[in-house]
C-alpha cells in the first residue's frame, strides 16, 4: 500500500518554514517538538526530497523545498479564499475590509491603523492577514483583499500599484550600547557587532548582504530568524544588533529596551500599496486607507527613535 502525505505532515512543514525551528513550530502547533520533526522527516521519506538543510539547530529551505512551500502556500490561498468569501457574505450588511500585509508591518504599524479605523467605524469589521510578499502577490492577482502592502516585489498583474512607503533603514540596538553615543551609524559602524537577521530567502537580508559586500565588510551574524518581533526581543535581551524598518524599531514602548539609530548606505526600505483592478472599491475603503496613510506619516516623520 503507497503511502500518502497527510494534512498533518503539511502543517508541520509550512510551520516549519514559517517560524524556523521545529521546537517554534511545535508551540504554534500545540505538540511537542519531536512530533514536528517526525513528520518532517516522514514528509521527505515519502517525497524522496531533501526539503530542508539542517544548520546549527535551524531549519533552511532547499530549492526543492522552496518548491514544495509554494505550491503549498498556493493551496492555502485557496482554502482561505473560499472562507472569507463566506466571511464576507456574513458581514455585507455591516460593512468589511481586509488586508494583506508583510508580517513586519503587521505588529504595531497595522494595530495602529486598525484601532483608529474601528473607533470611527465600529460597526464595520476588519480582516488583516500577513503573507510573505510572494504570497502577497498571488492573493492580490486573485483579487483577494481591498489592499495590500508588500515589501521589495514586483507587480502582480491585476492590481493599481504605488510606493506607499520608503524610509531609510534604521539599527536598533540594546540600551546601554555604545551606539547610544553616536548621532548617525554606518555599516562600518556594525563591522565587529553580532548581528541579528532575516534568512537567507529574505529580500532584506539580500539587500543587506549585498550592501555588506560592496564595501568589503564580511559581517558577524549571530541569529538569524523571519520574524522582525523576533528580532527586536532578542536585541532588547542584548543578543546583538539588527538593521530594520523604522515600522519595526517603532512598534515597541519608549521603555523597551531597545535603542535606535539612523543609518546612511544601508538603503531603503520600500513597502508597495496594492488595490485590486477588478475588485469593487468602497468609500469604507478609502477611509480605511486615509488612516493607513495617517499612520504611516506619523511613523516616518518623527524619526526613528521609539
Amino acid at each position: 500500500m503507497s503511502i500518502r502525505i497527510n494534512d498533518r505532515m503539511i502543517e508541520a512543514f509550512r510551520a516549519v518554514v514559517t517560524v524556523g525551528t521545529a521546537t517554534a513550530a511545535a508551540e504554534i502547533m500545540n505538540t511537542s517538538q519531536s512530533s514536528i520533526s517526525r513528520s518532517i522527516l516522514r514528509l521527505e521519506e515519502i517525497t524522496k526530497v531533501r526539503l530542508f538543510d539542517r544548520v546549527k539547530g535551524r531549519l533552511h529551505l532547499t530549492q526543492e523545498g522552496q518548491v514544495l512551500y509554494e505550491e503549498v502556500e498556493s493551496s492555502y490561498v485557496g482554502l482561505e479564499r473560499i472562507q472569507q468569501t463566506a466571511t464576507a457574505l456574513r458581514l455585507k450588511q455591516k460593512g468589511h475590509v481586509g488586508i494583506v500585509c508583510a508580517p513586519v508591518l503587521s505588529y504595531g504599524f497595522i494595530s495602529d491603523a486598525v484601532a483608529l479605523f474601528c473607533e470611527e467605524f465600529p460597526e464595520v469589521s476588519v480582516s488583516v492577514e500577513t503573507r510573505r510578499s510572494n504570497i502577497i502577490a498571488e492573493m492580490m492577482s486573485a483579487q483577494r483583499f481591498d489592499l495590500a502592502l508588500a515589501e521589495y516585489s514586483s507587480d502582480p498583474p491585476g492590481v493599481a500599484t504605488e510606493i506607499f512607503a520608503e524610509p531609510d533603514l534604521v539599527c536598533i540596538f540594546p540600551k546601554g550600547h555604545r551606539f547610544e553615543n553616536i548621532e548617525t551609524l554606518s555599516l562600518k559602524d556594525l563591522a565587529d557587532e553580532p548581528l541579528i537577521v532575516f534568512p537567507p530567502h529574505d529580500a532584506h537580508r539580500k539587500r543587506m548582504d549585498d550592501a555588506f559586500a560592496e564595501i568589503g565588510i564580511d559581517p558577524f551574524v549571530r541569529v538569524e530568524t523571519p520574524m522582525s518581533t523576533t528580532v527586536a526581543s532578542m536585541v532588547a535581551k542584548g543578543v546583538g544588533v539588527a538593521v530594520v524598518s523604522v515600522f519595526t524599531a517603532k512598534s515597541f514602548p519608549k521603555d523597551h529596551q531597545i535603542g535606535v539609530r539612523p543609518m546612511t548606505g544601508a538603503g531603503k526600505f520600500t513597502v508597495k500599496l496594492w488595490r485590486p483592478l477588478h475588485r469593487p472599491t468602497s468609500t469604507i475603503v478609502d477611509s480605511f486607507l486615509s488612516h493607513l496613510f495617517n499612520c504611516r506619516d506619523k511613523y516616518i516623520q518623527s524619526g526613528p527613535a521609539p
